[in-house]
């Protein structure tokens, strides 16, 4: 499940850069799938354009379309449509035979608590094809170096994940089993905590220029039925993210 690791690197920049608008790229070392044992390298587009009510960023954890809604309590709602990444056999060995996830639509709704240094987001995102489930995400931050050029945020979050969100990803039907070239079991997964996940990043704009370097890194962990899942070669993950963007 590529979205979520693409997902929290996207976040973290948007968390360091939240005062200004920016477009940039840059590139993320993420799993092949989520519980992979490999990594690979993939383009990492940077965005985030937002109005008093509109706007196309990661703010709700995924790159996202939506509208939103402040209040003076530093309280911000908002509504979402996204985009998530399937699975398939050509991931990895221990694949081969399983059913394919496909690529999905996802919808949702957050409610953020952005007062100063901190902020604290709860978001919930509902794949839009039946069967695959929702999934409820919790993400904290703070910056623990605040300055002109240069902003250093540590974060923490954790998903909570349905029963059809949990086999989709993580269990085996009887009949994936009997496939299975790598000879997996048929396993049901049920809903739970999925993961944790802790993570630093760093903006740093450059002196008389609108362009910033944006850096993001931190670790995964699976938890409960996903961590003891067949499919899954590793249970702990890092990830990170490096890229520029220019501030408009």
């Amino acid at each position: 499940m590529r979205r979520w690791w693409l997902a929290l690197g996207l976040a973290l920049c948007a968390q360091q850069a939240a005062a200004q608008n920016y477009a940039g790229i840059g590139v993320a070392m993420v799993p092949e799938y989520e519980g992979a044992e490999d990594d690979r390298f993939l383009p990492l587009p940077l965005i985030r354009y937002e109005t008093e009510h509109f706007f196309f960023s990661p703010r709700a954890g995924l790159p996202a379309l939506g509208v939103k809604w402040s209040t003076e309590t530093d309280l911000v709602a908002g509504l979402f449509l996204s985009a998530g990444m399937g699975r398939d056999g050509g991931d990895a060995a221990i694949l081969r035979g399983l059913e394919d996830i496909d690529d999905h639509a996802v919808y949702g709704a957050f409610l953020a608590w952005e007062p100063g240094r901190f902020s604290a987001s709860v978001a919930y995102r509902r794949v839009a094809k039946s069967g695959y489930g929702a999934t409820v995400d919790l993400q904290a931050g703070y910056h623990v170096l605040q300055r002109e050029r240069d902003v250093v945020t540590l974060g923490a979050n954790a998903e909570w994940a349905d029963d059809d969100s949990m086999q989709t990803w993580f269990g085996i039907t009887p009949e994936d089993a009997a496939r299975s070239e790598a000879g997996l079991p048929a396993y049901a997964a049920s809903s739970g905590i999925k993961s944790v996940g802790a993570s630093a990043s760093w903006l740093h704009r450059f002196a008389g220029s609108r362009w910033s370097l944006v850096t993001a890194a931190g670790v995964n962990r699976l938890q409960g039925d996903a961590h003891d899942s067949p499919v899954v070669e590793r249970a702990t993950a890092p990830f990170a993210t490096v890229g520029l963007v220019r501030m408009f």
